[in-house]
């Protein structure tokens, strides 16, 4: 192929490849990256709280929990989607959920 073929046909490649960007933006074929929430809980009361605020949204949420232990005393169910605990210290080991232990089911989705 000769040059100047080339160069037409990677111009219209790209016009082309724009287009479909625009068609799919418009139609909602590509979907904007779902806004992260944060939420900040102290207790239990407050991470059972948060946890049924996730399960609602829309988008991606991050529950942050204070350094200290939790005790569970009503079923955690993590039904919503990207949903994810960490702790406000950055350590693991400092923050202690704890309760009856896991339900038994097809995945470990709650926390009685």
């Amino acid at each position: 192929m000769n040059k100047h073929l080339n160069k037409q046909l990677n111009k219209h490649l790209k016009t082309l490849f724009g287009v479909i960007l625009i068609y799919c933006a418009f139609t909602g074929l590509i979907a904007a990256a779902p806004a992260l929430q944060t939420i900040n809980v102290n207790n239990a009361a407050q991470l059972s709280k948060a946890v049924h605020q996730a399960n609602r949204s829309k988008g991606a949420t991050s529950i942050v929990l204070a350094d200290g232990r939790y005790n569970i005393t009503q079923r955690l169910s993590f039904t919503g989607s990207h949903i994810n605990l960490t702790s406000l210290s950055g350590d693991p080991t400092l923050v202690i959920l704890s309760g009856q232990g896991m339900k038994k089911g097809p995945s470990s989705r709650n926390i009685n």
